[in-house]
């Protein structure tokens, strides 16, 4: 497995999140090197789709940018990508089970609220843990996948 790397400036701290049946996250908090003006939420990274090859160091250059502007990212690898245990599933069902169990832990470490930002197929995946929690002020998709194909896979993840 191949170590992320990180920022000259700022912090990097490495954790390991249980998630369900057992599942253990690899979960990376990225501070920014100075305090922030004011009071941001942190912001929960989610990765690309698991079974084409997405993992949180795809993540690491928003994380960094984040920090750069004064917030403190979260990334991690899903189950069964990299540095986590268990084994990713098609339609991303059990990822979200993971998503909470990273914003449950997020908030009970940092005691701050968050905002849930997911790339790609990781879009569906995060949005649908955003209902979870009241300490998640805000959703961010970005390259969200939809469509015929994506409806298929990802069809649960959707609003009926």
């Amino acid at each position: 497995m191949r170590q992320p790397s990180f920022p000259a400036k700022g912090l990097a701290e490495r954790f390991t999140v249980p998630s369900s049946r057992g599942v253990s996250l690899a979960t990376t908090i990225w501070r920014p090197s100075s305090p922030p003006q004011r009071v941001l939420p942190a912001i929960i990274v989610v990765h690309q789709w698991s079974c084409m090859g997405g993992s949180a160091s795809l993540m690491h250059g928003i994380a960094r940018e984040l920090t750069d502007r004064g917030f403190t990212a979260v990334t991690f690898d899903m189950r069964g990508v990299q540095g986590s245990s268990g084994t990713m599933t098609l339609t991303g069902a059990n990822e979200v089970k993971d998503v909470e169990a990273v914003c449950e832990w997020t908030h009970q470490k940092l005691n701050q609220d968050l905002v849930v930002l997911g790339s790609s197929a990781g879009a569906p995946i995060a949005g649908s843990a955003v209902e979870s929690f009241s300490f998640i002020k805000a959703y961010v998709g970005i390259g969200y996948v939809f469509g015929w194909w994506a409806s298929i896979i990802f069809g649960s993840h959707y609003k009926k």
